[in-house]
């Protein structure tokens, strides 16, 4: 109603009336309710040129004006990756920076311009790095120093935002934000975790270099309480963490292992919903395949891994199938390590008693290519002499009387 009565132009208009400050603030107010509307209703307020007057108001003498005029911009920054590059190219970010980082900043203002940051940082397409990159040493600092958990958690939201694609993870863990993510991993309140666990995440899925130092950050001691939150995102996003973690190194793998890891792991595998079983399931099949000993395996499999494991290839993922039978292969090709010469496969009885066997004869009528040669590949190397053995059994014996069935020649 408001649009269509043609209000928001004289909206504009009186948001530059600079020397009346309640004036400027209703008319900031009234066009933060219109912008935080449909997308429609925020590129009126865009068209009719009231972006790079908030800019200008982020920095007026009144704190009211100041803080509104963020809270306008957040809100059109928020409505699409359009409109936060708009926002951008009139240098509001610096100008955000500027004034939350002055010595008198209340805390309103500093929550105000790190909501409003973190919308300029979000987006599926990553605004431009240049645009954004000049927050990241106030955020880390902020981050760091103030004890407002509204603020913290919009500074780990900015840096999760900003810590993505991979290539920005560097200028990340340059600037220390690392060490202080991950103590927040620990922190009370889930609200803040979630986003440090996001961003140090990010870290973790980089370059095993970036890996190793998120792993030297102590990170372990804090994924072992988030493996048991009653947030369901928190124990899915730590599983995924993990399992970069042992994906790297055998030495990543061990410390994983040596901080007794794996046994929850295995556990989530059999109890877990979907979503966090399937990750939890990497964490287990990327161990088992990165292994840094024949002992983690023999231990992996005490603990219930290879059933588990089994009871994974009934599921409709076939990436998920095939890295499965690639740890499945592993270990029996530690089972085939034999005790004497004459000693079987200490791991195929076992496969054979949970269904294993069974469904991996399932697979190879599978529609995916890798998935049945996989499987058949693993029949052949590791369960063929039964089935010779079996063969000789059912094959026609010749005799004076013909051929017969089921006989030893």
């Amino acid at each position: 109603e408001v649009i269509a009565a043609g209000v928001v132009p004289r909206l504009v208009q009186l948001l530059q009336c600079f020397d009346n400050h309640m004036l400027i603030f209703e008319a900031a107010w009234a066009l933060t309710n219109v912008a935080s509307g449909t997308s429609e209703h925020a590129r009126v307020v865009i068209d009719y040129g009231a972006v790079p007057v908030f800019v200008k108001l982020v920095a007026h003498p009144s704190s009211e004006v100041q803080e509104q005029s963020m809270w306008a911009l957040g809100n059109i920054a928020g409505d699409s990756c359009r409109c936060r590059d708009l926002v951008l190219s009139y240098n509001a970010l610096s100008t955000l920076v500027e004034q939350a980082s002055l010595p008198g900043a209340s805390i309103t203002c500093l929550r105000n311009a790190v909501w409003t940051i973190s919308n300029l940082c979000r987006g599926k397409r990553p605004p431009r790095w240049e645009l954004v990159s000049p927050a990241l040493p106030m955020l880390v600092h902020w981050m760091q120093s103030c004890d407002d958990e509204e603020v913290i958690t919009d500074c780990c939201w900015a840096l999760s935002y900003i810590s993505d694609p991979s290539e920005r993870v560097q200028p990340i863990i340059d600037a220390g934000a690392l060490p202080q993510l991950i103590h927040l991993l620990g922190h009370a309140s889930t609200v803040v975790q979630a986003p440090a666990l996001r961003a140090v995440g990010n870290a973790a899925a980089g370059t095993a270099a970036q890996t190793q130092t998120v792993l030297a950050c102590n990170v372990i001691s804090k994924l072992q309480g988030l493996l048991r939150s009653s947030k369901k995102d928190l124990r899915k996003e730590s599983c995924w963490i993990i399992s970069n973690l042992t994906a790297g190194s055998a030495e990543q793998v061990g410390a994983v292992w040596g901080a007794g890891l794996l046994p929850p792991l295995i556990e989530m595998v059999g109890t877990e919903e979907y979503e966090i079983k399937k990750e939890a399931a990497y964490c287990i099949v990327n161990a088992i395949c990165n292994a840094c000993s024949a002992g983690l395996i023999f231990d992996a499999v005490q603990l219930g891994a290879l059933a588990q494991l089994c009871a994974l290839l009934d599921l409709p993922d076939t990436a998920l199938i095939v890295a499965t039978l690639e740890a499945i292969e592993a270990i029996l090709r530690v089972g085939e390590q034999p005790l004497s010469e004459q000693a079987p496969n200490r791991f195929a009885a076992l496969m054979d008693e949970c269904g294993g066997v069974d469904k991996l004869e399932e697979l190879q009528v599978h529609c995916n290519t890798g998935v049945y040669q996989k499987a058949t590949a693993i029949l052949e190397s590791f369960f063929g002499a039964e089935d010779q053995q079996e063969d000789a059994l059912i094959a026609p014996v010749a005799t004076p009387a013909g051929f017969r069935f089921g006989m030893q020649p």
